[in-house]
C-alpha cells in the first residue's frame, strides 16, 4: 500500500488518486490530489483584471444605498462609460459590452436618462433587458429567481457571444428581483450564502463582472454608516460571497445637498472612501475627491471649531452659541440654518437642537471627533464633551 493509501479503509478499492468507497454508499468519489505551498506560491498568476480601475475587478458586486440617493442613474452612466471605454467618476475603464438587466425600469425611462445625461451616441453594445422581455417560448412571463438566474445567464452569454457582444459586464437592478429561495432548512444567511454564492461563481468562471443593486436598510439600532455593510439589504451572506461592495451614502433628505459620500471594500481591492457630486440638470455623478476625510476636515466648519477649541463642554445650547461666533469670526457657513422660512432668526432651543443633530451625523459619518453625552442635565439639556480624535492631531 502507498504512503497516500495509508490510512483508507480496507474494503474499498484504489486507483491513483481516487479512492472509490464499497458499495452500496453514497459517498462522492474525491480526487485526492493536493498541491504544496511551495508550488502554489512559486507560480505566476495574472495580475488582477479591472472594468473600473481598482474599484470594480472581475467577479461580483453589489452597489448598495439609500433609497432614492441615485443608485440607478450611477449604474446607467457606469454602463455607458464602460461600453465607450469613457472614465467614470474620473477612473479609467476597460471597454466592454454589457448586459444590464434594468428589471425596475422601462426604455422611456432609459432613454430619458441617457438624454438628460449627455448621451448623443447610443452604445449599441448594451444589451437591455426589461422585465417584460421576460418570457418563456410560449410568450409566458418568468422570473429569475435562485437557479433560474444562472441558466438564463448561461443562456443569455452564449447568446450574445455568438452576436460577437460576449459582455464583460453585467448588470442587475436590482438583486430583491432575481432572489430565490433555497431555504428548506436553511437560515437567511446560509440562504443568501448559497443563492449568491452561484452568482459570483458563475462571474468567475465566466471572467466577467457583475453588479448587482441592493437597498441599505434605515439606521436603526445603533447601526449607522461606519457599519454600513450591516445595512446592506439582506444578511450579510451576501456581503460574504462579493468581491466587491460599493456604498453610496447622503447626509439628510436636503434635496439641495447633492454630495454623496462613495466607499469601496472588497476582497483584493484597496478600500476607498470617495466624496462625489450629483449634477441636477445632467443626473450624472461626477468626482470630488478621493478622499473624505481630508476633505470633510478642509470644508467643514465644525472640525475647524473643535481644533481651535481643543475640548468642548457644555449644553447644545451653550455649544451652539460659541460654533455660531466662531464661524462668524472666520467668515465661514455654519451649515446650520438659523432663520426660518419667514427669514426670522430661529430662538435659542430650534438652533441647538439642529447643533446636536449636525454633530450626531458628523460622528456617525467621518467618527473624528471623541464624543461623549448625557441624557440631562441640571438644566434640563444634554450635556456634550468633545474633543479631536487623534486623527485630528
Amino acid at each position: 500500500m502507498s504512503e497516500m493509501q495509508a490510512g483508507l479503509p480496507t474494503n474499498g478499492s484504489f486507483d491513483g488518486n481516487f479512492y472509490t468507497p464499497p458499495k452500496p454508499s453514497d459517498r462522492p468519489v474525491f480526487n485526492l490530489g493536493y498541491q504544496s505551498m511551495k508550488d502554489v506560491c512559486e507560480t505566476d498568476y495574472p495580475d488582477t483584471e479591472y472594468i473600473i480601475n481598482e474599484i470594480m475587478p472581475c467577479g461580483f458586486g453589489v452597489c448598495a444605498g439609500n433609497p432614492k440617493i441615485g443608485k440607478s442613474l450611477s449604474i446607467q452612466q457606469l454602463a455607458v462609460a464602460v461600453a465607450t471605454g469613457t472614465p467614470f467618476l474620473g477612473l479609467p475603464t476597460k471597454k466592454s459590452n454589457v448586459l444590464y438587466l434594468d428589471l425596475e425600469s422601462s426604455g422611456k425611462r432609459t432613454k430619458d436618462r441617457a438624454i438628460r445625461q449627455g448621451v448623443t451616441d447610443f452604445p449599441e453594445n448594451i444589451s437591455m433587458v426589461y422585465a417584460k422581455d421576460l418570457v418563456d417560448q410560449d410568450g409566458q412571463p418568468v422570473t429569475l429567481k435562485g437557479d433560474h438566474l444562472i441558466y438564463y445567464l448561461e443562456d443569455m452569454v452564449s447568446f450574445l457571444t455568438a452576436q460577437d457582444k460576449r459582455p464583460g459586464l453585467v448588470i442587475i437592478d436590482t438583486l430583491i428581483k432575481v432572489k430565490g429561495g433555497e431555504r428548506g432548512t436553511l437560515n437567511q444567511y446560509e440562504n443568501d450564502s448559497a443563492i449568491w454564492g452561484k452568482l459570483q461563481n458563475f462571474a468567475i468562471t465566466n471572467d466577467l463582472c457583475i453588479i448587482g443593486v441592493a437597498h441599505l436598510h434605515k439606521e436603526l439600532n445603533g447601526v449607522n454608516d461606519t457599519d454600513w455593510i450591516e445595512r446592506i439589504s439582506g444578511s450579510m451572506g451576501l456581503a460574504g460571497v462579493c468581491d466587491f461592495i460599493w456604498g453610496m451614502f447622503k447626509s439628510g433628505r436636503n434635496p439641495n445637498d447633492r454630495e454623496a459620500r462613495f466607499r469601496i471594500t472588497g476582497r483584493d481591492i484597496p478600500d476607498n472612501d470617495f466624496v462625489i457630486r450629483s449634477d441636477p440638470d445632467t443626473l450624472k455623478w461626477e468626482m470630488v475627491s478621493n478622499n473624505a476625510k481630508d476633505y470633510q476636515l478642509n470644508t467643514h466648519p465644525f472640525f475647524k471649531y473643535v481644533i481651535s477649541c481643543g475640548e468642548i463642554k457644555g449644553t447644545s445650547s451653550e455649544l451652539v452659541k460659541g460654533y455660531l461666533e466662531f464661524c462668524r469670526s472666520c467668515g465661514i457657513p455654519s451649515r446650520i440654518v438659523e432663520t426660518d422660512h419667514n427669514g426670522k432668526r430661529e430662538d435659542d432651543k430650534v438652533l441647538a437642537m439642529r447643533f446636536s443633530a449636525m454633530i450626531r451625523k458628523i460622528k456617525d459619518d467621518l467618527p473624528l471627533i471623541n464624543y461623549e453625552y448625557r441624557a440631562k442635565s441640571t438644566s434640563g439639556g444634554t450635556l456634550y464633551s468633545i474633543t479631536k480624535h487623534v486623527d485630528l492631531e
